[in-house]
C-alpha cells in the first residue's frame, strides 16, 4: 500500500514541495485554499482499520486534499463524538468517518450541518443519521461466501467432521450491519442441513471470544462442525481456545475482514477461513465521495441505506480459503456425509494497453498490475498494442484464447473495438476500456480523464499567467492535435478553446501531430515560419507533442515569447517546465485509471456489480471519470 501511495504521488508529479490550491468559484486558477477533510477512525489497534486508514491517506494525497491527522475513536463512544468535534472545529470541507458508536452518529451531523459539512460514512453503521454517503462490504454477502466454503471444505472430506452443529459468535449490538454476517453464513448453512445452536456476542474482542468459546467447547466438544466469528480479532480468539482443547481440525474457524493475523492463522491450519473486506479501497471510496461531493461533481448510486435514506456504495468481498489464497466458494458441499467440493480456480484478467513507449501509459501500467494484486487476481503478462491496431487485435485474441475471466484494455485503435468486443462476447468475456475511446462498441465500462475539463483548465491557466511575460502581445494561439483515432483526446483541444476565445484569443491554427515529438516539432517550425512570435501560446493534446513544439519554439530562441501547454502530467513534461521551456500541463492519474479498470472489472466478474449516473455516448455504457489536476509553471501541483 505504500507502494501504492507512492506511485500515486509520483503521477502526480508530487516534488519535495507541492503546492496544493484548490479552485472554487470565479476565482483565479491556484489561488484558492485548499480542500481540507477530517477522517475519525473506529480503532487503530483493530488491525482490520490500518489498512482503511492507509487508503483515506492515500486517496487525499491523490487528490491533492489536505487530510488533518487521524483521529482515533479508541472503540469509545465519548472519544469519537470529542475528537469529530475537534475536527469540525479546525474548518474541515468534509468528515469522514468510520464510527465506534453509529447510535451518536446524529449528535455527528448535528454539528457537521451546522457547519454546512458533508458526512461520509465508511463501513459500521449509520445509526439512521442523515449523512451524505455510505460505504460498506456486501456483508451479507460475505457471510453467505464463508458459508459456501465451509460446506465445499466440509464436503472435501479433508476434516473429520460428523456434527451437524455451528455455532456464530456475533459483533457488538451497536455494529448494526455486522448481524448481516451472521446471517449471511446461517444463509449457506441452514439449508445445507446445519443447525445453529449457539450465537453469543463476543464485542469484537478476542479476549471476549476465546471465554465465549470455552464455554462452547466445554458444553459441546467436538459436536460442534464450526464456528463463525463475525470479525476476524474474535476468530483469532476462537481459535486458540479450540487449539488449547486439542480440538485444531476438528472445529473449523470461520472469520470475517481478512486481517494479517488470520491469514497467518489460516496457513497455520488454525483458522480455515476468512472472508475478506477490503478496508484500504472502502478508505479510498469514501475520501473519493467527499471529494465529488465538496467539489460539486455529484454522487449517484441505485441503492440507499434503510436507516438513513443515504446513497449506499458497495464495497466488494473475497474468500481467504485454508490455503492462505483467495478462492471463489460453490456451497455444491451438502452437509456431512463427504462428497466433492473443493478450491476453486482464481480470476485470471488480461491487459492490452496503448503503447508503453509512451510514458503516460507506463503508471497506468503499474496501477493495473497493483490493483491486480491486491484483488488476488492473475494478470497475464501486458500486451502492448505499440501504436499498431493490427498488433492490438492479435494480442487481445492471444489474451482471450488464454481463457481471461475478463479484459481490460487501453486501445489504440477504437475503431477497432467491434472486432475486440465480438471476439469478448463470443467467448463470454467481459470489457473494460480504459482511456482513449470505444469506437461506439459494446463494452461494460469506461474510465476516463475530464478531457475537455482538463484542456479547459489548462486554457484558465494560461490566462491567468500570460500577463507576466511581457514579450507577449499577440492574441493568436494554436493548437497541435492528437491523432484522429483518439476520438476523445479532440474534447481536451475544445475544452482549451473554451477558455481562451471568450477572453479574446483567436485560435489561428490546428493540426494533427498524431502523439509524435518530432510531428509536433515539425509542426511548431511550420507556425514559427508562419506567425513567428505573432502567437501567444500553443496547446499540445498530449505531453509528448508539448515537448516537440517547445525544442521548436527553443530553437528559434522564442522560448518565453511562445507559451506551450500539455496535458498528460508526464515527468519529461515537468522537467521541460521547471526549465521554462513549458509552462504547464493538464495532469491526468493514469495510475489511477488503471487501477479503476481492473477494480471495475472485478466488480462485475464477482456480481458486486457496477453503477454509474453517465454514459459514454457512443457505446452506452456506464461512464467513470477520473479528475484532473494542473502542473504550473513552477512545476508544481495546481488543483
Amino acid at each position: 500500500m505504500k507502494k501504492a501511495l507512492c506511485i500515486l504521488l509520483a503521477v502526480f508529479m508530487a516534488m519535495s514541495t507541492l503546492a496544493l490550491t484548490a479552485c472554487n468559484g470565479d476565482d483565479d486558477p491556484g489561488t484558492s485554499d485548499e480542500l481540507t477533510f477530517g477522517w475519525s477512525v473506529y480503532d487503530l489497534a483493530n488491525p482490520f482499520f490500518v489498512p482503511m486508514d492507509e487508503g483515506v491517506k492515500a486517496k487525499a494525497a491523490e487528490l491533492g486534499v489536505k487530510l488533518l491527522p487521524t483521529h482515533d475513536n479508541k472503540s469509545d463512544a465519548t472519544e469519537m463524538l470529542t475528537g469529530v468535534t475537534s475536527l469540525i472545529e479546525q474548518g474541515i470541507d468534509a468528515l469522514v468517518i468510520s464510527p465506534f458508536s453509529p447510535e451518536t452518529m446524529s449528535s455527528v451531523t448535528t454539528l457537521a450541518a451546522d457547519a454546512g459539512i458533508p458526512v461520509v460514512v465508511v463501513d459500521i453503521g449509520t445509526g439512521g443519521a442523515p449523512i451524505d454517503a455510505f460505504v460498506m462490504s456486501d456483508m451479507r454477502g460475505g457471510g453467505n461466501l464463508a458459508g459456501k466454503y465451509f460446506l465445499d471444505l466440509v464436503a472435501g472430506g479433508e476434516y473429520p467432521i460428523s456434527s451437524a452443529n455451528v455455532a456464530i459468535i456475533k459483533c457488538e449490538t451497536s455494529a448494526t450491519f455486522a448481524v448481516m454476517r451472521g446471517e449471511g453464513f446461517k444463509d449457506a448453512v441452514l439449508p445445507a442441513g446445519f443447525n445453529v445452536v449457539d450465537e453469543q456476542h463476543g464485542n469484537s474482542s478476542m479476549d471476549e471470544a476465546y471465554g465465549i468459546m470455552g464455554d462452547y467447547v466445554a458444553q459441546y466438544g467436538n459436536d460442534l462442525a464450526a464456528v463463525f466469528c463475525e470479525n476476524d480479532q474474535m476468530a483469532l480468539g476462537a481459535a486458540a481456545a479450540i487449539d488449547e482443547a486439542g480440538l485444531t481440525g476438528k472445529i473449523l474457524v470461520f472469520g470475517f475482514d481478512g486481517n494479517d493475523d488470520a491469514v497467518a492463522a489460516i496457513k497455520e491450519g488454525k483458522m480455515h477461513g476468512t472472508a475478506a473486506q477490503d478496508p484500504f479501497g472502502m478508505g479510498e471510496t469514501g475520501v473519493q465521495l467527499a471529494y465529488d461531493i465538496v467539489t460539486g461533481k455529484g454522487i449517484s448510486s441505485t441503492e440507499t441505506e434503510s436507516d438513513s435514506g443515504a446513497p449506499l456504495f458497495w464495497s466488494p468481498m473475497a474468500m481467504i480459503g485454508n490455503k492462505g489464497d483467495k478462492v471463489v466458494p460453490d456451497g455444491s458441499g451438502a452437509a456431512p456425509t463427504g462428497g466433492g467440493g473443493g478450491e476453486s480456480e482464481g480470476l485470471t484478467f488480461g491487459w492490452s494497453v496503448y503503447d508503453l513507449a509512451n510514458p503516460f501509459f507506463v503508471p497506468m501500467d503499474q496501477g493495473v498490475k497493483d490493483k491486480a494484486a491486491e484483488l488476488g487476481i492473475t494478470l497475464l503478462p501486458t500486451h502492448d498494442n505499440k501504436s499498431d491496431a493490427t498488433e492490438m487485435v492479435t494480442g487481445v485474441t492471444a489474451l482471450i484464447e488464454q481463457g481471461i475471466d475478463a479484459l481490460v484494455i487501453s486501445p489504440f485503435s477504437p475503431e477497432t473495438m467491434n472486432t475486440v468486443t465480438t471476439l469478448a462476447a463470443d467467448a463470454g468475456i467481459p470489457v473494460v476500456v480504459v482511456d482513449i475511446g470505444t469506437g461506439g462498441a459494446p463494452i461494460d465500462a469506461f474510465v476516463m480523464s475530464d478531457m475537455r475539463g482538463g484542456g479547459k483548465m489548462a486554457g484558465e491557466y494560461f490566462l491567468s499567467i500570460v500577463d507576466d511575460f511581457d514579450d507577449i502581445e499577440s492574441t493568436n494561439v494554436a493548437i497541435i492535435k492528437c491523432e484522429t483515432s483518439a476520438t476523445f483526446a479532440i474534447m481536451r483541444g475544445e475544452g482549451f478553446k473554451d477558455a481562451v476565445v471568450p477572453a479574446g484569443y483567436e485560435v489561428v491554427d490546428e493540426q494533427h501531430g498524431n502523439s509524435s515529438m518530432d510531428e509536433a516539432y515539425a509542426i511548431m517550425g511550420d507556425y514559427i515560419a508562419q506567425y513567428s512570435d505573432d502567437l501567444a501560446a500553443v496547446f499540445c493534446e498530449n505531453d509528448q507533442m508539448a515537448l516537440g513544439a517547445a525544442a521548436a519554439i527553443d530553437e528559434a530562441g522564442l522560448t518565453g515569447k511562445i507559451l506551450v501547454f500539455g496535458f498528460d502530467g508526464n515527468d519529461d513534461a515537468v522537467d521541460a517546465i521547471k526549465e521554462g521551456k513549458m509552462h504547464g500541463t493538464a495532469a491526468q492519474n493514469p495510475y489511477g485509471m488503471g487501477q479503476t479498470g481492473v477494480q471495475l472489472a472485478f466488480d462485475i466478474v464477482s456480481g458486486a456489480g457496477i453503477s454509474s449516473s453517465d454514459t459514454e455516448p457512443a457505446s452506452g455504457a456506464p461512464l467513470f471519470w477520473s479528475p484532473m489536476a494542473m502542473i504550473g509553471k513552477d512545476g508544481e501541483l495546481l488543483s
